[in-house]
Formats: C-alpha cells, structure tokens, sequence
C-alpha cells in the first residue's frame, strides 16, 4: 500500500510458529487483504495492488467462563396490632461476571464482581376499612470493579452507587400517590 519493501527476517519465523501455535488450531475462512501478495493456496496474488487471501484468516472462537451468582432474600413481617403492621425486606444478589475470556489462556480473563443489595420497609395503618395509609421506603447500593485480569495483583478501580426510593399511599376511594427517589 505504501510502496515499501521490507527485508526477510527469517530469524522471526520460530518467534511466530510459536506465537501462532498458542492458538492450538490456526486455520479458518481466507480473507482477502489489500497489499497480500499471497492467495491461500501458495499462488501469487495477481493485480497492481494485489489482494491477495494468503496473509489472513477469520476463525470463530466460543469459549465459556465460570460465571456464578447468589440470590438471597430475608423478610420480616411485623403485626404491631390489628391497625398497624410493618414489614422489612433485604436482598442480596452477589456474583462474578466474565467480561471477557481469552481463547488463549485463562490468565489474560478478565472478571468484574457485581455485588448489588436491596433493602426495603413499610409501615401500613389502617384507619378504617375505607381508608388505609401505607408508607414504603426501598434503596439499593450497587458496587461493581472495572473490569481487570483475573490476576489479584491487579485489583482495578471500584464503582458504586446508590439509591433510596420513598413513596407515600393513602388509599380511599381514589389513590393518591406521592414519589420522591433520590441518588445517595
């Protein structure tokens, strides 16, 4: 493409058979590049600018990773009296998630825990059997690791957020609904 000429370096072709032997299997579907001198069955690639299918090849890999998750959930409800009862809730959703793995080697994977909880109450008073408050509150914190290699060395940045939600009902004929959520 640019017109240059580069030297033989037959010192490098053990430095590449090794390089590619890493693979475990190098073949695949040719695939035409301009400049390649070479098509894939040894032939010179014909043309000015040749582009030939001899240099590069596209090979599909699918490899899976050890993803893992664990759910926990814990309730209470509370009757404090026949009017009034309260109940809390906290969940737990914690795990590893791949975000890349390497067809070569586990070493290069890399991971990103994403522990995220929840967590969430409500109070309910009942009036009347015409009218009933209820009071729920509810947050969450998520905290996840930029994606780094799987090795501890390299522990990575941390990202964390956080939420507590809040809403009001008082139910009569009609509801009525107020809602507020603010990031934490």
């Amino acid at each position: 493409m640019t017109g240059s000429t580069y030297a033989a370096a037959p010192e490098l072709v053990p430095f590449y058979q090794k390089m590619f032997s890493l693979y475990g299997k190098t073949s695949g579907v040719p695939l035409a590049v301009l400049g390649c001198p070479f098509n894939s069955d040894g032939t010179l690639a014909s043309g000015a600018t040749p582009s030939g299918n001899g240099c590069a090849n596209r090979q599909s890999i699918s490899h899976s990773s050890d993803d893992h998750e664990q759910a926990q959930t814990a309730r209470i409800d509370y009757n404090i009296n026949t009017n009034n009862t309260a109940w809390f809730r906290f969940q737990a959703d914690t795990g590893v998630q791949a975000a890349y793995t390497d067809p070569i080697n586990p070493l290069f994977n890399s991971i990103s825990p994403q522990p995220l909880y929840w967590f969430a109450a409500g109070y309910t008073h009942v009036f009347s059997q015409n009218l009933v408050a209820h009071y729920p509150k509810q947050g969450r914190f998520f905290a996840r690791s930029s994606p780094t290699a799987s090795s501890p060395a390299s522990p990575g940045s941390t990202e964390s957020s956080g939420t507590i939600c809040g809403e009001s009902i008082l139910e009569r004929e009609r509801s009525w609904r107020g809602s507020r959520c603010r990031p934490e």
